[in-house]
């Protein structure tokens, strides 16, 4: 029997090590399968050449445009990214495209109907969501791994003398020693509740009963930044730990969502944190580590020079990027307008990832090479570039697990941007799809839509989670209870840290002992900082507190009364003709199709 159980032992260790081969496997397979459908000969039709330009458009629109030009179906499988892209190709065989495209995202072409019509569905690979999965768990370690190595380092050294330039010398140790304090707090956290934290949950604890170790540095840091604290006002009192989004304007990770640790302070009867203290990684050393951490996973993706010239040739590499203003230093240029004309002036295919970002001062261009060009871009907007085949080139961001889900859904970018500029204000129904984003896409969104965020409110990502009965209910003559609404529903208008830690607001929300109303309004006046301005369309959200309902005693509530404008544009009187700039985005056939361009 011995024997035996140590045979079936080493069997089932021999048939996990194999399965941990084949997924390690599957993760840094070079091409992930990319391009073999459409590799295959039999279809003639793939030899017909397109011509396409697009600057920042959605994928699924460009396969149409290239569908009635080549005469053949392409389009994307119903649970695959709605996703932009950018390109120009001119004159390139439709197989080349297919590859291309399949190159670029790792992933595959299926064929679908029959010999004499065929369609090509464009499938999310296993390899690539696989890899994808793994290198959002590698970056969530690192970040949780670096914060709290940056607690610790800040708790027992301070701040490096470096980030203090500028500073008088009194202020320099007065910084120092106050994230100092935050640090020896945020080093006693227990790698378990970072993880909670950085996955977007809350923890609050009464001042004074802050477990373990953690209540011990934190008592610390009271009696030194919190002298004015009385003990009664210290016992009413709670502090929050929290992980918050922020995404950078500068360094190599421009653009790349991460997450600073902190908590704040507050109390009982106060509207929200008193204070605030927030630790986050240096960018440039959390950059070169995620480099390395995530080179296994991405091995396989990036080329170096030397097999750049062997694909492409010197001939196209050495092409020189001509005098013109848009390759002259300075002026501000997203990444996907600067590779577009690049493709223009040096007559190169070019296909490209496209991600939301601000315009970045353009690099000195004029004169370099291809290689030199492209390089220099790359180095500015954190991305890579490859020769996919002699005449084509594929550009992707260098963090594309990331940058991939944050970008908001690119057809939906389109038209909401289109019914804002031909209906003047969304529907309600289009705003809750915008209230619904994460945070991350909301803050890309806003960059190409900056009406959409009088659409990024808790109340309406609240209303959109509520059924079509409990939103009726709402809207009648007596409103509905809104005990009656689930409390993970009700705590959706929380999420908002200065709401959340509004104890009375709070209290309202969470012992929902009121009537809750909802009205939507048209032309309605609203106080907009310290004037009342008319919007087109409001929606209203009133609660009336019930303080006698049975078997309670009156509580402390508030009438709420929140409003949420629906995101609505506002046409300037001498512009008739303006163009939608996300909406106008047609793609051309070899024309020059108009680039949706970044407001403000």
């Amino acid at each position: 029997m011995r024997i035996g159980y140590r045979k079936t032992r080493w069997a089932r260790q021999g048939l996990l090590l194999l399965a941990a081969v084949v997924l390690s496997a599957t993760l840094l397979a070079p091409d992930a399968q990319g391009g073999q459908e459409a590799a295959k000969p039999g279809d003639e039709r793939l030899q017909k050449k397109i011509t396409v330009r697009a600057v920042d458009l959605p994928l699924e629109t460009v396969l149409e445009q290239v569908s009635r030009q080549s005469g053949v179906s392409l389009r994307m499988a119903r649970d695959y990214e709605d996703r932009p892209i950018t390109l120009r190709v001119k004159d390139l065989p439709l197989r080349d495209f297919m590859d291309a495209v399949t190159a670029l995202y790792r992933d595959l072409w299926t064929r679908q109907g029959n010999a004499e019509k065929t369609a090509y569905v464009l499938e999310a690979s296993a390899a690539r969501r696989n890899r994808q999965r793994a290198l959002l768990e590698a970056q969530k370690r690192l970040l949780q791994t670096e914060l709290m190595e940056t607690a610790r380092d800040r708790a027992a050294n301070g701040v490096p003398a470096s980030k203090l330039e500028g500073l008088e010398p009194g202020e320099r140790d007065k910084v120092s020693k106050g994230v100092q304090g935050v640090g020896a707090v945020l080093s006693q956290l227990p790698a378990e509740t970072v993880a909670r934290l950085l996955a977007g949950e809350p923890l609050r604890f009464p001042m004074l009963d802050t477990p373990g170790k953690l209540g011990e540095a934190f008592t610390s840091f009271a009696d030194t930044f919190l002298k004015g604290w009385s003990p009664e006002a210290r016992a009413e009192s709670w502090v929050e730990f929290h992980a918050a989004p922020y995404t950078l304007e500068r360094f190599g990770l421009k653009g790349v969502p991460l997450r600073v640790l902190g908590f704040g302070v507050g109390n009982q009867h106060g509207a929200g944190y008193a204070s605030t203290y927030r630790l986050g990684v240096d960018p440039e050393t959390f950059g070169k580590k995620l480099q390395q951490e995530t080179a296994r996973l991405r091995r396989g993706e990036e080329q170096d020079a030397e097999e750049r010239r062997r694909i492409g040739g010197a001939a196209l590499l050495e092409r020189v990027v001509p005098s013109r203003k848009e390759f002259s230093a300075g002026a501000p240029i997203t990444r996907s307008a600067l590779l577009v004309a690049l493709a223009d002036a040096l007559d190169l295919n070019l296909i490209s990832d496209s991600h939301t970002k601000s315009p970045e001062p353009a690099p000195l261009l004029a004169g370099k090479t291809v290689e030199q060009a492209l390089d220099a871009v790359c180095d500015l907007h954190a991305c890579y570039w490859r020769i996919a085949s002699p005449s084509t080139i594929l550009v992707r961001s260098r963090y594309w697990w990331q940058d991939d889900l944050a970008e908001p859904p690119a057809t939906a970018v389109v038209r909401w941007d289109s019914r804002l500029e031909s209906e003047g204000v969304l529907p309600l129904e289009e705003a809750l799809q915008m209230a619904l984003l994460s945070q991350d896409q909301q803050n890309r969104l806003a960059v190409k839509v900056p009406e959409a965020r009088t659409a990024f409110k808790d109340w309406l990502r609240f209303y959109a989670s509520l059924t079509k009965g409990q939103r009726q209910a709402a809207r009648s003559k007596n409103g509905v209870p809104f005990w009656q609404i689930p409390e993970a529903q009700r705590r959706l208008v929380l999420q908002n840290s200065s709401r959340r830690n509004n104890m009375a607001y709070e209290r309202t929300v969470l012992e929902a002992a009121a009537m809750l109303k909802i009205t939507e309004e048209t032309e309605a006046k609203v106080l907009y900082g310290v004037a009342e301005k008319t919007f087109p369309r409001v929606l209203t959200f009133h609660t009336e507190p019930v303080p006698d309902m049975p078997g309670q005693a009156p509580k402390r509530l508030l009438a709420l009364r929140e409003r949420v404008i629906l995101p609505f544009r506002e046409r300037p009187a001498t512009s008739p003709g303006r163009k939608s700039e996300t909406g106008n985005s047609a793609v051309s056939g070899g024309g020059n199709a108009a680039s949706p361009s970044s407001r403000p």
